[in-house]
C-alpha cells in the first residue's frame, strides 16, 4: 500500500472511532423526558443564544398489532396558522 492509501486509511478508522464514542456517550445520557426537559430550559437559562432553538424528539413505541397510537401535543409558542399533518404509514393487520 503506499503513504497516502495508509495515512487515508488511519483516518478512517480514526473517524470510525470517533463516531463510537460519540454514540456511546450518548447512549449513556439518556433519561426521562422530564429530566431532558428540566435540563434544557436550566441551560437556555444559564446560555442565552441569539437564534431561535429548535429540539427535535423522536418516540419509540411498540404496540401490538391493531392497536392505534393517537395523542395531541399543545405547543407553548405557535405561529396561529392551522397545520395539518399528512402521514403516510404500511399497515397491516
Amino acid at each position: 500500500m503506499s503513504a497516502d492509501a495508509l495515512a487515508a486509511a488511519a483516518v478512517a478508522k480514526a473517524t470510525l472511532v470517533a463516531a463510537k464514542k460519540k454514540q456511546a456517550a450518548l447512549a449513556a445520557k439518556l433519561m426521562p423526558l422530564s429530566v431532558a426537559l428540566q435540563a434544557l430550559k436550566a441551560d437556555s437559562a444559564e446560555h442565552p443564544r441569539k437564534f431561535v432553538q429548535t429540539v427535535e424528539v423522536a418516540v419509540g413505541c411498540t404496540i401490538d398489532k391493531g392497536e392505534i397510537l393517537r395523542g395531541v401535543v399543545l405547543l407553548p409558542k405557535s405561529s396561529g396558522k392551522e397545520l395539518r399533518l399528512w402521514v403516510f404509514a404500511k399497515v397491516s393487520f
